[in-house]
């Protein structure tokens, strides 16, 4: 009886290329590889290449940038495997964020980049003084606080959360933006496209956050400080219909900041979106 060799093929190696970032000074930005099990790394950043894990690089301008990271490994047959992962940072010169006044103190947010339509929006809208005496309408204890309707203003409690500027925005979801403590995102009605409501958003208010939201709501900002009023007001006596029994107002302000400045004040580095 003859016998033959069976030959075993091991399954090829996949790779993932990622990284993390971090604002270290006004321009300048340290990355670090967060893939495991490479042999290599290429950065290509602003014409200029990198092969270290970690690299810091000082941006020549302000503006947007593509940094475009490399990881390669080798097959079980010793044939070269890579993936590479390409993102943009934006680079301001100053950035404007939104500081949200109330009784319990104040909510300070950054608008993310890469939401525009929502991004522009809230400016439009706070600059109109659209926001100002409008209420946190609805607030629940470990999950978020929401407000933004005008119809909040109007003395009537029993329409709030129906209103609006009169139009809707397109959905904009960025699976890097998601439903962490402190995320921003526009509340909306049930429609098949998932269109965002005009004006209303909320802040989610659980430290644990709520991936559950995750590409339903548009996510479009982030609490860079004031978490601790986010909590106080969940936190205040309501009505069953988790409206808050004595009225919670806002008004609404657009602050400049310089990146350094984000930095210095609030610890605050600008996201890699």
């Amino acid at each position: 009886m003859f016998l033959g060799l069976v030959a075993c093929q091991k399954d090829d190696v996949t790779i993932t290329a990622s990284f993390d970032s971090e604002l270290v000074a006004g321009k300048e930005y340290k990355f670090t590889v967060t893939t495991e099990d490479y042999e290599s790394v290429t950065w290509l950043i602003e014409g200029q290449t990198y092969s270290e894990s970690e690299v810091v690089h000082e941006f020549s301008d302000f503006g947007s940038f593509e940094v475009k990271l490399t990881v390669t490994t080798s097959n079980h047959d010793g044939s070269a495997v890579s993936d590479e992962v390409t993102q943009t940072v934006t680079i301001a010169e100053r950035f404007q964020t939104i500081k949200i006044s109330t009784k319990f103190g104040d909510i300070r947010f950054y608008l993310y980049q890469s939401t525009p339509l929502h991004h522009d929006n809230f400016l439009k809208l706070a600059g109109e003084d659209f926001y100002d005496g409008t209420t946190f309408h609805r607030i629940i204890d470990d999950f978020m606080i929401q407000g933004g309707d005008p119809n909040s203003k109007d003395g009537d409690p029993s329409n709030d959360g129906q209103g609006g500027p009169g139009y809707q925005i397109d959905a904009e979801f960025n699976p890097k933006l998601t439903h962490v403590q402190g995320a921003v995102a526009a509340a909306r009605t049930n429609n098949p496209e998932k269109r965002s409501s005009g004006s209303q958003f909320y802040i989610v208010e659980y430290d644990g956050g709520e991936p559950g939201l995750d590409g339903q709501y548009t996510v479009f900002g982030i609490v860079f400080d004031g978490i601790d009023v986010v909590s106080e007001i969940a936190q205040q006596p309501k009505a069953s219909n988790d409206r808050p029994i004595d009225n919670i107002t806002m008004n609404v302000d657009i602050v400049w900041y310089t990146p350094a400045e984000l930095k210095s004040q609030f610890d605050f580095d600008i996201p890699v979106e």
